[in-house]
Order: C-alpha cells, then sequence, then structure tokens
C-alpha cells in the first residue's frame, strides 16, 4: 500500500509541475505581450489598444492564495482531479472488521487527509513561485479567481474542511462497493464508476453542490454554509449505508 502511496505521490507531484510551468509560460507571455503593445505604441501612440497600454499597469503574478486555485483548476492539474477520486479509492479502501467498525471506518477516513494535504502542498509550492501575498493587486489586476468575499482565513478552513468531507464521501463509495466485491482494484474502480454518475446527476442540481468541480472552484458557489451542509449530508447518508450493510448478511463477493 505504500507503494501506491509514493506512485501517487509522484503523479501528482509531475502534474502539479507541469501545472505551475504552464502558468510561468503564460505569464511571461502576457510579460513579452505587454512590451511588444508597448514598444508598437512608441510610433503609434494614437491607436486605442495603445491608449489602453498606456493607462493599464504591468501584468502581475498571482498572489499565492490565487495561483494556487489558478493551477487546480486552469492548468493541466485539472485533468488529475477527475481521477484523484479513484487514487484516494485505491490506497485507502479495504476490508472492515464487523466488530470494530467504528473504529476502522475512522481509520480509513484518516486517508482522506490526503486531499486537503495536496492543497497544502500546492500552496507551499504557490508560495515558492510568486512570493507573493498581496491579493488586492490580484483583484486590481482583473484576474478574477476566487472571489473577493473568499480571500480570507474562513474561507481556507472552510475549503480544506469540504476537500476533507468530499475525501470521506468518495471512500464511503468505495467501502460501500467493497462489499460486493472483496478485491480492492476492482471495487475501487466500481466505486469510481459510482461517483462518476452521482457526479453527473450532481451537474444537473443547482448550486454546483455535487458536481465534479463544486470542490475545486468556488465561482459559481453561492453558499458557504450549504457547500459544508451538503458534503455533510453526503457523507452521512453514506456512512448510514455501510452500517446498514455490516448489519445484514454478508454478501457473496465476486
Amino acid at each position: 500500500m505504500k507503494k501506491f502511496q509514493i506512485i501517487i505521490f509522484i503523479i501528482i507531484s509531475v502534474f502539479a509541475f507541469i501545472g505551475f510551468r504552464e502558468y510561468n509560460n503564460s505569464f511571461e507571455e502576457d510579460i513579452n505581450n505587454f512590451y511588444s503593445v508597448q514598444k508598437k505604441c512608441i510610433f503609434d501612440n494614437t491607436d486605442e489598444l495603445c491608449m489602453k497600454v498606456y493607462e493599464s499597469k504591468m501584468p502581475v503574478k498571482l498572489d499565492a492564495y490565487s495561483l494556487t486555485v489558478y493551477v487546480i483548476t486552469q492548468t493541466s492539474f485539472r485533468y488529475l482531479t477527475i481521477l484523484i477520486p479513484f487514487l484516494i479509492m485505491l490506497i485507502g479502501i479495504k476490508k472492515l472488521n464487523k466488530k470494530k467498525l467504528k473504529k476502522e471506518l475512522l481509520n480509513v477516513w484518516k486517508k482522506g487527509l490526503i486531499l486537503p494535504a495536496i492543497i497544502v502542498f500546492m500552496f507551499l509550492i504557490s508560495i515558492l513561485v510568486s512570493n507573493n501575498f498581496n491579493y488586492t493587486n490580484t483583484i486590481k489586476s482583473n484576474i478574477q479567481i476566487i472571489p473577493n468575499e473568499f480571500y480570507s482565513v474562513y474561507f481556507i478552513i472552510i475549503y480544506l474542511s469540504v476537500l476533507l468531507l468530499r475525501a470521506i464521501y468518495w471512500l464511503n463509495l468505495g467501502l460501500i462497493c467493497f462489499r460486493f466485491s472483496k478485491n480492492q482494484y476492482i471495487a475501487s474502480f466500481m466505486g469510481y464508476i459510482l461517483f462518476f454518475v452521482l457526479a453527473l446527476i450532481g451537474e444537473k442540481i443547482p448550486g454546483n453542490y455535487f458536481g465534479f468541480d463544486g470542490i475545486w472552484s468556488y465561482n459559481n458557489i453561492s453558499s458557504l454554509t450549504l457547500m459544508i451542509i451538503s458534503n455533510l449530508l453526503i457523507v452521512g447518508i453514506t456512512t448510514f449505508i455501510i452500517y446498514k450493510q455490516y448489519q445484514g448478511k454478508t454478501k457473496k463477493a465476486l
């Protein structure tokens, strides 16, 4: 199992490197374009575009806070977010002892900490890349990655809490499927398919609380309170199903 954790860490690190590289390339391109247009405008300062360049400021790097969300939602890293539920199930789910169900379920849930840990890891890299915590510059530059009201410690706590709850939800889906197949790989795949189907249904529910990217990008989230409540709800429902499964007869393994 530790081998899988190392492999997953490497995969995440590679995607993170690609994501930050893409951002740096994009930023350098913006800088070059700015100077290129500015240079052109020296010879033609009556052009409307030139006037906008002179009135605008040089592109600034995103602050570490915004950069973290940008890389997760706007670069190639976003493709990995679709696979993360499967990866977490793969390293987290296991056979549970009916007599020690509560204790072993909590041990499985601890694996869910890997999801907020990924974000903390991304944030630490963002600090090194941007060396900037001034989010007001980000807002002034019209690069709206996060709604203004979400630049707060309260939002960070909510964000990490929701990630943990969603990871627990994914693990619960895997455990539910594990009762039908004692093979961890098959159960993880079944759990991922179940997640995919439920996420497709969730996309149709207003508020973006249950869809694919609801936990990553909060631009379309109307209420942080409802975000927490909705994730507590799906964790509660899936946990109830697990307890009901273990109260019944043992299912036949595939």
